[in-house]
């Protein structure tokens, strides 16, 4: 189990030119071998990055896969100065990072949260917020150039009065009813794509940058040690954490 990872490099292949042994690093790798719930993991240099000073090795940990997803995402969506974003899911763990990065590339940020996290997702930079215990948010009368569902609830259908006639629908698609509308939207033409997150140094620097900038936080809901990982899971999968949850292997 476990796809993101930070900690220092133990040891390195021969064509391993830009990590020295001792080097705080962070990153992520979906592959099995990875297996990053461990003491040591194995990971390739092209999936992984120097670790921003600023950030603790938790607060690291926390961002490869949802950080990337978020960035991804927006990517695909057309993210660009001045568009209008809306984004479901605001307050989790992939969530929190899209407000940010969406803001650092200075799009209108709208967030969908709960009414209890709304202070929360304004203090990450939304210009608004849609609380969905008070109404159904789809039916708000707003439309946005980019609707990014990382809740993987909805589907293209579900959200089109509120995109823009250009507008794109993106999801992260974990769920399958959403997975199969959105591709089929896709091949019949329309702007809605999944994004399927991929380990990418590149992209990794680009997260460092924004964290050194002071225009990027991982935000951690809770940790848990290694002996409390299936405790640590089902928080993750409730729903219910504002952030990322983290599982500390060795202090």
């Amino acid at each position: 189990f476990g796809d993101d990872l930070a900690g220092r490099v133990v040891a390195k292949g021969a064509s391993v030119k830009d990590y020295e042994l001792g080097d705080p690093v962070y990153g992520m790798d979906m592959r099995p071998r990875t297996a990053s719930l461990a003491e040591r993991a194995r990971i390739s240099q092209d999936c992984i990055a120097h670790m921003p000073e600023a950030l603790t090795f938790n607060q690291a940990a926390a961002m490869p896969l949802a950080a990337l997803t978020a960035l991804q995402g927006l990517r695909l969506g057309g993210a660009a100065s001045g568009k209008s974003v809306l984004i479901i899911g605001a307050s989790g763990g992939v969530g929190s990072f899209a407000v940010q990065i969406a803001k650092s590339l200075k799009l209108q940020v709208t967030g969908v949260c709960s009414g209890k996290n709304t202070s929360f997702v304004l203090g990450l930079g939304a210009d608004a917020v849609i609380d969905y215990t008070q109404g159904d948010y789809r039916k708000c009368g707003e439309k946005f150039d980019i609707v990014f569902d990382v809740t993987s609830f909805e589907t293209p259908k579900t959200c089109s009065a509120l995109l823009k006639k250009s507008g794109f629908f993106i999801s992260t698609g974990g769920h399958g009813k959403t997975a199969v509308a959105t591709r089929l939207y896709k091949l019949m033409g329309r702007n809605a794509k999944l994004v399927i997150v991929q380990p990418n140094h590149n992209d990794l620097v680009t997260l460092s940058n924004l964290v050194k900038e002071g225009q990027l936080r991982p935000v951690i809901d809770s940790v848990y040690s290694i002996d409390d990982s299936e405790a640590a899971y089902q928080r993750s999968r409730s729903g219910r954490s504002r952030g990322k949850v983290i599982i500390e292997v060795k202090k």
